[in-house]
């Protein structure tokens, strides 16, 4: 059987298809974040009621002991960590069907913003404090000058690599198409 009939392939297809549709949806809070950003709301992080509803879950499912404050910033940075992870193994299974420089790209990028956020979830888990680049390192700053500089830290690192991934993907349409 070749490689297109094998139990595998299809397996990391429909894998490939399922996370990087995720990413959309994970680009699309950014994106609300931005937005609520450049319209007034800056004095924490913005996230939709989707991504509030799974940042509390998953804080009380892995963290049931802690109290509703550091079950809901364990839960920000472990829905981030995941979100991420899933955006990292799709565009590893786009490797797997597409060489091309931008998916080498996007994958490296992605790669240091999953970095990113391990950093910050351990930080977290562990001194209760987000540390890594995206908060210059927990360094003491300003709120507003906080939380505008990890919003559009995020959001710029999820959109170079969703960018990469995008033109791949449409480059391969229209090949196929033809």
């Amino acid at each position: 059987m070749g490689k297109k009939g094998s139990i595998i392939f299809w397996l990391v297809l429909t894998v490939t298809v399922l996370f990087l549709a995720f990413q959309v949806v994970h680009f699309i809070e950014h994106g609300a974040q931005i937005t609520a950003w450049t319209f007034g709301y800056q004095d924490k992080p913005y996230m939709t009621p989707l991504g509030m509803w799974g940042m509390e879950k998953l804080g009380v499912l892995f963290y049931p002991n802690e109290d509703s404050v550091r079950q809901m910033k364990l839960g920000f940075e472990l829905l981030h960590l995941l979100a991420n992870l899933i955006f990292l193994l799709g565009i590893m299974g786009l490797l797997y069907f597409i060489k091309s420089n931008y998916v080498k790209w996007a994958f490296v990028i992605q790669g240091f913003h999953f970095y990113e956020h391990l950093s910050l979830t351990v930080s977290m888990i562990f001194i209760n404090k987000p540390v890594g680049l995206s908060t210059l390192f927990g360094m003491a700053m300003n709120q507003w000058v906080s939380v505008a500089y990890r919003v559009w830290w995020h959001f710029i690192f999820n959109l170079i690599p969703s960018v990469l991934v995008a033109l791949v993907i449409y480059a391969a349409y229209k090949k196929y198409k033809k």
